[in-house]
């Protein structure tokens, strides 16, 4: 996509250096007409130059209007809103809506392109001209000077003034790109924005509305609020637009059929009744009037504290691989995770800020093992420790069948549980799992995610399982080892801790959490792994209640990677220590033929780490670096004589 029809590549301006000089607004003041090019916009900054001129219009080049009728769409609703609810927030209502009516202050949107030009055509008495071009977006942040109180950001800025070439060739270039244009106009209702409102709609009323479509469109970065909307637009513009020789056409006989299918997505929402969790204060408060209180010494602590612990003590009756106290600590690990999942999303956002990995905040977590391991009984009780009787339990079929974004974004802080996931379901939103850190706008609420499925961590690529908290369980009840009846009661135990649990352990969690999380300084101290503030923190609350069992030890965000790094590091010894292993050592790479067992080799392919693996690994063999592979092994890899050279 180019910014100019006549333009099929970046364009170059050759000027004469003359000055340097700090930025100041003033640069922008003592003007009558201001017309803006910008590529996203802080709201409040365009308010502000509202107040500096005669008359003012803006192109908002936003990165997420692409050649898709949904989300350009999508990208006018939002602004509409979001432009309002500045106004008002400021103060500036009234005047705004003065000047959108009398045609003295316009925003005009992009239908087609996205633009990354930043332009400002100043115009000023007795025919005097300014030409601002560079870097800088019209935000707080990008004209940040002495007089803006928020932190700044480095940008360039070219100014050229009273120049009339430069003036010609600019203005131009402003004019082009606005003939792509719509002007967004006053809501009919300015308290509620809805799809009669949108200049897209507006226009394909007057005839029909031609978008043309790219050869290629890079997918931009959208928050969860935009992703709602995309939701709720995409499949009622799908019904109702055709495509004819590349291009997508919206005729105004086919606006019905938008109006329909939008209403009828909305009675299907209404109808569902989304559960949210938010916080007010020291509460969690869920729509529908449940709430728990942060509280130090909360009613019911020591009752919730016992049937918690006896709960755990009842995996000790499992057998798998190891002691059963690993089944425990697994457990225990997800629990930590559960607990502090509602503030995941901000935790994520202030690690992002302060430059941290995002995977250190994981906002997904996937319980993997076998069907009889207790994972769906265990998460019931938790969720019910946490928000009494309002959690919701999802069947596995159901993922997929609404937006993971838009979900995310209803749900506020709930944990939202997928029960008996299909694994290719779970793959199937591995790119909206990878991309969540980029979506995340740092303002909305993402909600936390639990898939459980039968099997192991091996289906899993690397890239999705490290964005996962993977909690691999691999122990059961054995029927060989109990009885009948002894297996009826434990799960009669489990069955009537999750009926009488309540939120009295997780009230006294939050009082101990919350300062830690709303204080910058001691947040600081745990922001590098919040697993292990969540698992310190509910082994205090246990212990204050009297429990200290051995399986409640800390938790670390990166525990899965380790036990992997592990369960890899023993297979590979195990294949190593065979007396025929095959294994070619040479100077830089080990070759390790998998042909004999291609379901361990696919496993390994998987679990040793990419930065390992080298060109030349099929199906048949894996090329590994040597260095890298016997650091892992913690071995030292020597050659067979005839491999010697």
């Amino acid at each position: 996509m180019t910014l100019f029809e006549d333009t099929q590549s970046s364009q170059v301006v050759f000027a004469t250096f003359e000055r340097g000089e700090p930025f100041h607004r003033d640069l922008l003041r003592s003007f009558q007409r201001a017309r803006v090019v910008t590529y996203s916009a802080s709201l409040r900054t365009v308010l502000w130059l509202m107040e500096q001129v005669d008359e003012l219009e803006v192109i908002m080049g936003e990165p997420k209007v692409t050649a898709s009728l949904a989300s350009i769409a999508s990208y006018q609703h939002l602004l509409l809103e979001d432009l309002h609810h500045e106004a008002e927030a400021t103060g500036k209502h009234a005047e705004l809506l003065r000047r959108l009516q009398d045609g003295t202050v316009r925003v005009l949107v992009l239908r087609e392109a996205v633009s990354h030009a930043k332009l400002y055509l100043l115009e000023g008495s007795g025919g005097r001209t300014r030409v601002v071009t560079g870097s800088a977006n019209l935000s707080d942040r990008a004209l940040n000077d002495a007089s803006v109180p928020t932190e700044g950001q480095h940008e360039q800025f070219t100014a050229f003034d009273d120049q009339p070439r430069a003036w010609a060739h600019f203005e131009a270039e402003y004019e082009r790109l606005r003939a792509k244009t719509q002007v967004l106009t006053v809501p009919a209702n300015v308290k509620q924005v809805t799809p009669a409102d949108l200049p897209l709609i507006q226009e394909a009323r007057k005839a029909p509305l031609v978008i043309a479509v790219p050869v290629q469109v890079t997918a931009p970065a959208r928050d969860v609020r935009f992703e709602r909307l995309a939701g709720e637009y995409g499949p009622a513009f799908k019904e109702a637009v055709t495509k004819v020789k590349g291009k997508l056409v919206l005729e105004p006989k086919s606006l019905p059929v938008v109006a329909r299918v939008l209403r009828d997505r909305k009675a299907q929402r209404d109808a569902e009744s989304v559960l949210r969790l938010d916080r007010e204060g020291s509460a969690l408060v869920s729509s529908t009037g449940f709430r728990v209180d942060a509280a130090h010494d909360p009613p019911g602590l020591t009752e919730d504290a016992a049937l918690l612990t006896a709960f755990f003590n009842g995996y000790a009756h499992f057998t798998g691989d190891g002691d059963p106290a690993v089944l425990q600590q697994d457990y225990f690990a997800f629990l930590s995770w559960l607990y502090i999942s509602p503030f995941m999303s901000d935790l994520l956002a202030e690690g992002l800020r302060r430059d941290h990995s995002p995977h250190k905040f994981p906002m997904y977590a996937v319980l993997l093992g076998k069907s009889s391991s207790g994972k769906t009984t265990a998460t019931r009780v938790f969720l019910r420790s946490m928000v009494g009787p309002n959690g919701v339990e999802r069947p596995g079929p159901d993922l997929g069948k609404r937006s993971l974004r838009g979900l995310m974004a209803e749900s506020g802080r709930l944990p939202v549980y997928f029960n008996d996931v299909e694994r290719a379901k779970l793959t199937a939103l591995s790119s909206d799992i990878k991309n969540t850190a980029e979506m995340h706008d740092g303002e909305n609420i993402l909600a936390p995610m639990v898939f459980s499925l039968n099997g192991n961590e091996q289906g899993l690529e690397d890239e999705l399982r490290k964005r996962l908290f993977a909690v691999q369980t691999n122990h059961a009840l054995d029927p060989t080892r109990l009885s009948r009846e002894e297996r009826d009661t434990l799960h009669a135990n489990a069955t009537r801790t999750a009926k009488r649990i309540g939120t009295g352990l997780y009230a006294a969690y939050l009082a101990r959490l919350l300062p830690v999380l709303d204080d910058a300084e001691q947040l600081t101290a745990h922001l590098n792994d919040p697993l292990k503030l969540s698992s310190a923190t509910l082994r205090t609350v246990l212990a204050d209640a009297g429990h200290t069992p051995a399986w409640a030890s800390e938790v670390s965000v990166h525990r899965d990677e380790e036990r992997v790094l592990a369960h890899t590091r023993a297979t590979l010894l195990g294949l190593w220590n065979k007396p025929q292993h095959g294994w070619s050592v040479q100077r830089d790479r080990v070759v390790i033929p998998i042909q004999d067992d291609l379901r361990v080799g696919a496993a390994l392919a998987r679990s040793i780490p990419d930065s390992l693996l080298m060109s030349g690994s099929t199906n048949g063999r894996l090329v590994v670096q040597r260095e890298g592979l016997e650091r892992l092994m913690g071995v030292r890899l020597g050659r067979a004589w005839w491999q010697l050279k």
